[in-house]
């Protein structure tokens, strides 16, 4: 049984409610938590977790609610701000700071710092991006929407029958959290992942080039096919 199911026309503000909300007040309260958009290429994965990027990303105040075709990200990040912003009031010291990589096969890129591989295998990039080595804090929504913006501009991207800009790899949005009271010197962390996993696809649908063969008879694979 699926604990509900959200019709095609749902509300970025009622997908966020009904999936994101909970997760978010969970990560503020010191617990790990977990995002994942997984679906078929075009089925609109990217867009639920991130809304419009580059230029068409609105303007926001953070004391104003946010814009409707805002996903989960900039709204997860709407929200943390704010209530950090309370918590400072209250004499407790908080520290948000956000990673964005991208998965490749084997491969995990820092997509806020040129598309630069991290770590030389799966162990040592995620250490490495556990560890928050490749995390950059952030204080406003200006900050974050930057840098959303950059990180979208390193995706791998590629045109398929399905998709004219289909991800060709998993992207993970990753919000760190410290918070410290000052009077009881007791800290907490905690991390929100956002994953948008690349689209699952049938072949003979999205129609990909499967390769050629060369002149000794043997087959090379297509980039698109193996991905």
């Amino acid at each position: 049984h699926f604990d509900y199911v959200l019709p095609g026309r749902t509300s970025q503000s009622f997908a966020y409610e009904t999936v994101g909300r909970k997760l978010v007040m969970d990560f503020l309260n010191g617990y790990n938590a977990t995002i994942v958009m997984y679906g078929q290429t075009g089925s609109g994965k990217t867009h639920t977790m991130f809304g419009p990027t580059g230029e068409q990303m609105p303007e926001t105040a953070l004391d104003g609610p946010p814009p409707k075709h805002l996903g989960i990200v900039p709204r997860a990040v709407h929200e943390v701000l704010l209530a950090n912003e309370s918590r400072r009031a209250r004499g407790k010291k908080t520290t948000l700071s956000v990673s964005y990589v991208e998965i490749y096969g084997s491969d995990v890129t820092d997509l806020l710092r040129d598309g630069k591989r991290v770590g030389h295998n799966k162990v040592g990039s995620t250490k490495y991006v556990l560890d928050k080595k490749c995390a950059v804090e952030v204080k406003s929504l200006q900050e974050v929407y930057h840098l959303l913006n950059v990180g979208d501009l390193q995706k791998r991207k590629a045109a398929t029958a399905m998709n004219d800009r289909s991800s060709r790899a998993h992207a993970l949005f990753i919000l760190n959290l410290d918070m410290e009271d000052e009077a009881t010197n007791v800290c907490v962390r905690s991390q929100l992942f956002l994953a948008d996993l690349g689209g699952s696809e049938q072949v003979k649908r999205s129609k990909v080039h499967h390769g050629h063969t060369s002149t000794d008879g043997g087959f090379t694979m297509g980039k698109n096919m193996r991905e």
